[in-house]
């Protein structure tokens, strides 16, 4: 229960958080054709040979030592034409005009051919000494936006570059030097995110709504975990701008504090709740899911208002989620002590076997376990009719790991109030597409299904097949698995009425004579109880 839901808490991260924007300026309209005819004109510069110039070439050698002479640009959108008597195209191709032209491609979202890209990338490799940080910084968010990695030489010399200029650096020139190297999965150089950290507390005071985004939105998308004095800058600088911070980019600050393990000062949620509350009409599926999942992965309750408008807000967009974001809400919504309106979990779980195919197997896990979940709870009168009618029932067996003497006899009280619970159709399209991965489960996937399974009251749609191939996997890890777990792992296989292999017994032996001292009272109990179910008494 618990142990279950906090292993998912940590998996249940959205994979893909929305990329922050990086740039306010808009794309100007431009005909297609036009801009293909562009496009080829600088492609045809590849027919000549791209050699760098001497000086170039001397300041390719020895730019890591020597950033006197580079003095940054003040111009983002400009396209700088320079004129030359050299013949060579790349002389006539600087810096800027290198950097402008990406940037432009990228802002007009046009897709460059193969052959530009390995052209803007021997452009870049012969100049890359006369680079400045604006120069940088457009390159690299050129890159990223048009999803180009760039190669493995073009990334250490921008890196190493960037480094080498990196007091020089802008706030917004940080930001999306990060928003890049994260974008793109890219590892950053070390030195370089020590130098952006020490740069980055110097000028955190001039980062826009968008800087502040950006930034804490990579470094918790390329897991660095800066220090606690840039995480409280970045934090007070998040509330000075709080006003100006769109949907998207305070629902990304908001997931990167959480991803990063950061408890939001209390003035920062305070303001960004009364910025949500006001903005809330504008946000998306995704930041909504955001949102859930910073506040669940916090443990901090949602204001009830704000969670019912939520609610509210995710019954007129559910027609736009997609896989992740289903599992990431319900998810949070399992993790929340107060319990979702029906008409919200229902508009949900109309969108789960849709789209059941495209789930990852975490999203299937965690959808599974979170539809279970919030199975088992009660809500408004229910809740408090258990309490008052609450008496000694008799049981078979033992209670799981986080079942209550609450939860034991609702059973017997469902004529008060029906439960919300999953839909036979939605449980066996969600067991299938689980069994897709039977070949890739984890320890903490397979505990977590197992435990969903024993929650599904109509034991004819119980995929037996994934619970064949959930004990194969309990094998495979049996000793990655924490001694709680190792009761889940057995409670579960017993309540399923599963027939376990000889090698089960085998494999499980050991561990569970490792992980007796540790176990509690309560859980020796329910061990005991799965042992003799699952008949390990006649085993020597």
């Amino acid at each position: 229960g618990d142990a279950v839901a906090a292993a998912s808490a940590a998996s249940a991260t959205p994979k893909e958080a929305k990329e922050p924007e990086s740039r306010t300026s808009s794309s100007p309209s431009s005909s297609r054709a036009l801009i293909n005819q562009i496009e080829r004109a600088v492609l045809h510069l590849s027919s000549n040979p791209i050699t760098p110039s001497a000086s170039a070439t001397q300041t390719q050698h020895h730019h890591r030592h020597n950033t006197s002479t580079m003095t940054p640009t003040t111009t983002t959108t400009t396209t700088t034409t320079t004129t030359t008597s050299s013949s060579s195209s790349s002389s006539a191709m600087t810096p800027h005009t290198i950097s402008n032209m990406l940037w432009s491609f990228a802002s007009l979202s046009h897709p460059l051919e193969k052959g530009t890209l390995a052209l803007f990338e021997k452009l870049t490799l012969a100049q890359i000494g006369h680079f400045n940080t604006q120069d940088i910084s457009n390159t690299m968010w050129a890159f990223a936006v048009i999803r180009h990695r760039p190669s493995a030489r073009v990334h250490h010399e921008l890196q190493l570059r960037a480094l080498d200029q990196v007091s020089s650096f802008r706030s917004q020139g940080i930001a999306n030097v990060l928003w890049s190297l994260a974008t793109l999965r890219m590892t950053p150089e070390p030195r370089l995110l020590q130098g952006i950290e020490t740069k980055g507390l110097r000028s955190v005071g001039k980062m826009t709504a968008q800087g502040v985004s950006n930034t804490l939105w990579s470094f918790a998308t390329i897991r660095h975990n800066p220090s606690q004095k840039f995480k409280q800058a970045l934090q007070l600088r998040a509330i000075a701008v709080s006003q100006q911070c769109t949907p998207q980019a305070t629902a990304n600050i908001l997931w990167a504090l959480a991803q990063l393990g950061v408890t939001p000062m209390q003035i920062l949620l305070e303001d960004f709740e009364l910025m949500i509350s006001m903005k809330l009409d504008h946000y998306r599926p995704q930041a909504l899911s955001m949102l859930l999942w910073s506040y669940a992965t916090f443990d901090r309750q949602m204001p009830p208002k704000l969670y019912k408008k939520i609610g509210r807000q995710i019954i007129m967009t559910t027609t736009n989620f997609e896989p992740q974001t289903i599992a990431n809400t319900l998810w949070a919504m399992a993790k929340f002590k107060s319990f979702p309106e029906g008409d919200v979990l229902q508009a949900i779980k109309n969108k789960i076997v849709p789209n059941v195919d495209r789930f990852t197997m975490q999203g299937t896990t965690n959808t599974l376990w979170a539809l279970m979940k919030l199975g088992q709870h009660p809500t408004g009168n229910l809740a408090d009719s258990i309490r008052i009618r609450l008496t000694a029932q008799s049981t078979q067996s033992p209670p799981g790991p986080d079942e209550s003497n609450t939860v034991r006899v609702r059973d017997g009280l469902l004529s008060v109030r029906p439960m919300i619970r999953a839909d036979t159709e939605i449980l066996r399209a969600l067991q299938a597409r689980a069994l897709t991965f039977k070949g890739e489960f984890t320890a903490q996937t397979t505990s977590s299904l197992l435990w969903s399974l024993t929650r599904i009251r109509q034991p004819n749609i119980i995929n037996r097949q994934l619970v064949a191939a959930l004990e194969d996997s309990a094998i495979k890890n049996c000793l990655s698995f924490r001694p709680d777990t190792l009761v889940i792992i057995l409670w579960s296989l017993a309540k399923l009425q599963h027939p376990i292999s000889a090698q089960f017994f085998e494999a499980f032996a050991q561990p569970l004579s490792r992980a007796l001292p540790s176990l509690t009272e309560n859980e020796r109990i329910i061990l005991g109880w799965s042992l003799q179910i699952l008949g390990f008494q006649d085993r020597d």
